[in-house]
């Protein structure tokens, strides 16, 4: 099993102490880079809640996890042939692991997608420095779209303020919707990571969504969902405001999940900014999905 999860109660000698030291107490033989990587990316959780913040102090008896991948490490500095689904002179598009951000953050700790693209790119003739034309969170996984020059940039923006690029998602929540297919027309507000429903103003957002299959033992479900808007955390706030929040987004009332992140971005379809030919592109989700869930990944592929 390539992902790894270490579990400790807080002794009392680490109360009110950082998070950090904490950490590198319980667990020596990780190196401190990797402890502050695994953080970041939202692999830690105390007493069953993600913790972003190395610096936050925890109380002695509170119940410290960590998940580490082992096999694939947070930071990525160069692309790998799976990691391409398809690319041609004008464009590039790329499976994104659960954990990478899109964009470098501010410390630059963990790389970016962003990055390793650019380093990709500057191989290639012409060589190329690369935008970001669309984002997903750094927990959720999936398709990200790059223009390997600029014309093809310029026209991924327009397609994308036209609504002419389709994305489907991949849910895993729980509990399971009321209803089983539903559209949520609600519209959110909020700032730096964090949003919800807006009961006055708000921007406008409407988000589609569909149910798979639902697994009555885990009281789980896999939703395929429809972002018809491109807010910030549409479909986790969007989720959570139906009572079936994605799974492992404790930021938003999910149930936690150490070892993954219910929310993967499946489908792509668009038109080639060149040709115009209609692109149908996915990419499956990640492999814990099956590890963990793998009757409800079935009713998917029948």
């Amino acid at each position: 099993m390539p992902i790894r999860t270490y579990e400790a109660t807080i002794p009392a000698a680490a109360d009110r102490q950082p998070l950090d030291d904490v950490l590198a107490r319980l667990w020596p033989h990780l190196a401190s880079t990797q402890l502050r990587r695994v953080v970041r990316a939202g692999g830690c959780y105390v007493d069953g809640r993600c913790c972003w913040d190395e610096e936050q102090r925890v109380a002695a008896g509170q119940r410290l996890t960590l998940v580490v991948d082992e096999e694939r490490p947070i930071r990525q500095d160069s692309l790998s042939p799976g990691d391409i689904i398809f690319e041609d002179p004008d464009l590039l598009v790329l499976l994104k692991p659960s954990g990478l951000p899109v964009n470098l953050s501010a410390t630059g700790a963990e790389g970016s997608l962003q990055t390793v693209v650019a380093g990709y790119l500057a191989g290639q003739t012409p060589a190329h420095s690369p935008e970001v034309i669309h984002r997903l969170d750094r927990l959720t996984s999936g398709l990200v779209l790059f223009g390997k020059n600029k014309p093809t940039e310029r026209r991924l923006y327009a397609l994308f303020r036209e609504n002419r690029i389709a994305k489907t998602y991949l849910a895993l929540v729980s509990p399971p919707p009321a209803e089983a297919v539903g559209l949520v027309d609600r519209p959110l507000a909020g700032r730096r990571n964090r949003y919800q429903v807006a009961t006055v103003g708000g921007r406008p957002a409407l988000t589609r969504y569909r149910t798979v299959g639902v697994n009555p033992a885990s009281v789980t479900a896999l939703l395929d969902v429809h972002p018809l808007t491109g807010r910030t955390h549409q479909i986790r706030v969007h989720l959570a405001w139906t009572g079936s929040p994605v799974l492992g987004d404790t930021v938003y009332g999910g149930r936690p999940w150490p070892a993954g992140f219910g929310l993967h971005a499946w489908r792509l379809q668009l038109p080639h900014p060149r040709s115009g030919a209609m692109l149908k592109l996915s990419a499956p989700p990640p492999s814990v999905w099956t590890e963990d869930f793998s009757c409800l990944l079935d009713t998917l592929r029948s």
